[in-house]
Parts: structure tokens; sequence; C-alpha cells
């Protein structure tokens, strides 16, 4: 039996909910009571023993759920997004060892999650985007070994994670993205040997990564762009033999990339536009024989791209808006390019864009430096 209530079906937000408005259906499976102005659950609702799936997102008058919420044993699925101001979750919530998916993203009032949480040992996937009033998460999250999928993005408050952490050796997505106030990761970080895909884009607080970030050998994807407050990489960071896509773009505070980065031996796309403080690369660079897609825009000159000889396999090459001055004219010019890049014979696609600005030479020269050095490189 299924109960669906919502603005779309049935005017949802002028229905008046009671205490008595479910004591009849007591084999509902399915209730979704959407955007609904109700301040509190109706408390046959949690006399549902049958209820598999419960959806009340939208409720943004919902300030708490009752201590009979842990009554609902059959629960597997749970939506509270949007419930802006959701301050809290009952202890008994634990008592739900059948729930797989809840999602709490959007309830911005919610600043802690019970101990209980962790007793949720079925759970496979968390949505906590834009819980920007959550400051932690509680040591008992590391008990849910089940866990496929968190999504913490937006968390702004969020400044650590629990050292537990590391014991979700099973998870494999970790979205992070947006979380300003975050500064470190936990060393048990390392631990989490099964994570693909992690995303700290915009994590503008973030000043380091823990040296055991190296461990993570299956990860195939890392998103780092946004990331201003980092300095540097650690060294470790060459073992990630696994990493396909790495996004290093707008990280305007690094300084440096480590030596061991020619350990990054999978890696196929790698993006540093942006990162202003980058002033060179290193010498290892040049032995990335995997890379297809290199960005350097925005602050890329031709010292830096005498490194990348060696990247035979290059097709995509970004080296729009280089950073230049007046004095570095000559370092700009495509006399210049032919010897850096003459090496890349399988470029299919190469940005020039803003490239010529600081040249003063005729629209003619400039054309006809162009031709001679696609003929050089022989690739276009």
């Amino acid at each position: 039996m299924e109960y669906t209530a919502s603005p779309t079906k049935g005017g949802c937000s002028k229905m008046e909910l009671n205490d008595d408005s479910f004591s009849s259906a007591r084999w509902l499976r399915i209730l979704e009571i959407k955007e609904h102005p109700m301040q509190k659950l109706p408390e046959t609702v949690c006399q549902l023993r049958h209820l598999a799936c419960l959806s009340l997102s939208g409720c943004t008058g919902l300030i708490t759920l009752p201590d009979s919420f842990g009554d609902l044993l059959n629960l597997v699925y749970v939506d509270l997004s949007r419930c802006s101001k959701l301050e809290s979750l009952p202890k008994s919530l634990g008592k739900l060892t059948d729930l797989e998916y809840i999602d709490l993203s959007g309830c911005s009032a919610l600043a802690t999650l019970p101990e209980s949480f962790g007793k949720l040992i079925k759970l496979v996937r968390v949505a906590l985007s834009g819980c920007s009033g959550l400051s932690n998460l509680p040591t008992s999250i590391g008990k849910l070994l089940n866990l496929k999928h968190v999504d913490l993005s937006g968390c702004t408050e969020l400044l650590t994670l629990p050292e537990s952490f590391g014991k979700l050796i099973q998870l494999p997505h970790i979205n992070l993205s947006g979380c300003s106030g975050l500064v470190t990761l936990p060393e048990s970080f390392g631990k989490l040997t099964s994570l693909l895909h992690l995303d700290l884009s915009g994590c503008s607080g973030l000043v380091t990564l823990p040296e055991s970030f190296g461990k993570l050998t299956s990860l195939l994807h890392l998103d780092l762009s946004g990331c201003s407050g980092l300095v540097t990489l650690p060294e470790s960071f060459g073992k990630l033999t696994s990493l396909l896509h790495l996004d290093l773009s707008g990280c305007s505070g690094l300084s440096n990339l480590p030596e061991s980065i020619d350990g990054l031996v999978s890696l196929s796309h790698l993006d540093l536009s942006r990162c202003h403080a980058l002033k060179d690369l290193p010498q290892t660079f040049c032995n990335l024989t995997s890379l297809q897609h290199l960005d350097l825009s925005f602050w890329s000159f031709v010292k830096v791209i005498q490194k990348a000889h060696g990247v035979t396999n290059l097709q995509h090459l970004n080296l729009s808006h280089p950073c230049a001055s007046t004095a570095e004219h000559e370092a700009h010019s495509l006399d210049g390019l032919k010897g850096a890049m003459g090496g890349l014979r399988k470029l299919r696609y190469l940005n020039l864009s803003m490239f010529l600005h600081f040249q003063p030479r005729t629209e003619e020269g400039q054309q006809q430096q162009i031709g001679q050095y696609i003929k050089n490189i022989h690739v276009l």
C-alpha cells in the first residue's frame, strides 16, 4: 500500500495532519508527505510497522522527530532532504538497522548526528550535502562498513573528519566539495583502500593532505580544484598508480608538485589551470607517458612547457592566457614553442588563445609563423 501527498498530488501543503491521520493505514509500505508545513510528525506515522520508504522532503517547518521514530524497524529508505529547520535526530534512529539510504541534504539547521548513527549497519548511501550547520561527525560513523557513497558537499562548518572514518574500507565514493572549513584530513584517510572517486573541490581551507594519502592505490578520480589554501602535495602522492583524472585547477597557493609525480603511471587527464603560485614543473614530469589531456591555461610559460616534451601521448593541450609581462615577450614566442613541443606527435587539439597577445608582430607575420610551427611539429 502506498500513500503520496504533495503540492502536485492532492495539495499536501493545505492538508491538515493530526496524530490520528494514519491510524487506519497500518499496512502502509510507502509514505510520501512532501513540502508539508507540519512542525511535528503525526504519532501514528511511527506506528506504521510495515513502512519501508518514508519521504518528508521539503517539510521546512519540521523541527524534530519523535523518539518513537525508531519503532519503524522495517524502514529501508528515508528522505528528509530540504527539511531546513530540522535541528536534531532522535537517538532511537539507531534502531533502524535495515536502513540502506538516508537523505538529509539541505538540512541546514542540523548541527550534529547522534552517536547511535553508527548502528545503521546496513546503510549504503548517506546524503548530507548542504548541511551547512553540521560541525562534526560522530565517531561511530566508522562502524558503517557497508557504505558505498557519502555526500558531505557544502558542509561549510565541517572542520575535520573523525579518525574512525578510515575504517570505511569498502567506501568507493566520497564528496567533500565545498567544505570550505575543512582544514585537514585524518591520517587514517589512507586506509580507504577501496576509494575510487574523491571530490575535494572548493575546500579552500585545506592546507595539506596526509602522508598516508598515497595509500589510496585504487583511486581513479581526484578533484582538488579551488583548493586555494593547498600549499603542497605529499611525496607519497606519486603512489596513486591507478589515478586517471586529477584536477588541480584554481589551486592558487600550490607552490610545487612532488618529484614523485612520475609515479602516476595511469594519469591521462591533468588540469593545472590557474595555479598561479606554481612557477615550474618537476623534472620527472616528462615521464607521465599516459597523459593525454593537459591544461596549463592562465599561468604557463615556455620554460614550463619544455618539461612536458617527453609526454609523447599528449593529444589535448591548453596553453591559453599565459602569465606574462612585457619583459617576457621572447619567452612566449612561437619560436620558443617549437623546441618545447616538437616531440608531441600525437597532439590533436592545441589552445593558444591570447598566447600571442604580447607579441609585437603583424597579423601576417603571426600567420606565417603559426603555419611554420604546425609544419614543424607534424601534428595538426
